[in-house]
């Protein structure tokens, strides 16, 4: 084993001994995973709001799976600095649309992961003061050990994910894992 072990600083959302990685194929069936639940428990969702970076991927195919064109954008900072694997402080809107194109809508917020949930809570306020008729979040994956909560999630882990757009190969003699999807019956 090696790679990614580290000094988590207090921190235990992630182990950080291992890495998941996710691939296309288990993408998609997230994806759909997803857009199945958001059709049977909100479905009146109107406009779809991705958390960048690592959110628009995601936000972007959930728009197209769930037919909603509406589509907003928003960035949020909490890393320290510039490189990976990094402290957290308070999120801090960074840019993003004009928000007040979201009053009276029904929101889907997307991120990729739910660790703290301090970003997906900092954006849920967000979209609620600019007057959002309802809001929903949606993640990939959400940490195990974590307090985030989303009101759907494909998936929970306990360390790192890589995901397919990332297109980074894990340093030589880092322990991977391949995510293994809970299976559902989801709409083709």
């Amino acid at each position: 084993m090696g790679g990614l072990t580290a000094d988590t600083g207090g921190d235990d959302l992630w182990r950080r001994n291992s890495l998941y990685l996710l691939n296309w194929k288990d993408f998609d069936a997230a994806i759909r995973s997803i857009s199945a639940g958001v059709r049977s428990t909100a479905p009146g969702v109107d406009c779809v709001l991705g958390i960048s970076r690592g959110g628009l991927v995601p936000a972007v195919a959930l728009s197209n799976a769930l037919g909603v064109s509406p589509f907003h954008a928003i960035a949020v900072g909490r890393n320290v600095g510039d490189g990976q694997y990094l402290d957290k402080q308070p999120p801090k809107v960074l840019w993003g649309d004009d928000l007040t194109g979201l009053r009276g809508r029904r929101v889907l917020v997307v991120d990729d992961v739910a660790g703290s949930g301090a970003t997906l809570d900092h954006v849920r306020e967000q979209v609620v003061l600019a007057g959002a008729a309802e809001v929903w979040t949606a993640v990939l994956v959400r940490m195990k050990r974590g307090a985030g909560k989303a009101d759907f999630v494909a998936v929970e882990l306990d360390d790192w994910v890589v995901f397919p757009w990332e297109g980074t190969e894990p340093p030589p003699g880092t322990r991977t894992r391949s995510v293994t999807l809970p299976e559902q019956e989801v709409e083709r």
